[in-house]
């Protein structure tokens, strides 16, 4: 289906792609998205908690965590510089 459909009756084909169905949605004839519902993971997820391979969440990010002001870039060489010409010091 076309963008203008597809944007027309977007709430439809949202229930169809939670449904299962792959949704294709064309520009001038020719396919460009496909929206589709989100597998879940959980299961798999639950068993990489007991292996040991992931840790779960301690607790939720704060509701400004992306919109946040980051803090200043640190000025000079970063660390890997540091360890790069150490390594490349200890060679001679």
């Amino acid at each position: 289906m076309g963008i203008a459909e597809f944007k027309a009756k977007l709430s439809k084909y949202i229930e169809r792609a939670q449904q299962g169905e792959e949704v294709v949605v064309t520009d001038r004839g020719r396919p460009v998205v496909t929206v589709n519902q989100i597998p879940d993971l959980s299961s798999e997820i639950e068993e990489l908690v007991r292996a040991g391979i992931v840790t779960p969440p301690k607790g939720t990010l704060p509701d400004d965590f992306f919109t946040r002001e980051r803090p200043p870039e640190i000025e000079g060489p970063g660390l890997s510089d540091a360890v790069i010409e150490e390594r490349r010091e200890a060679r001679y």
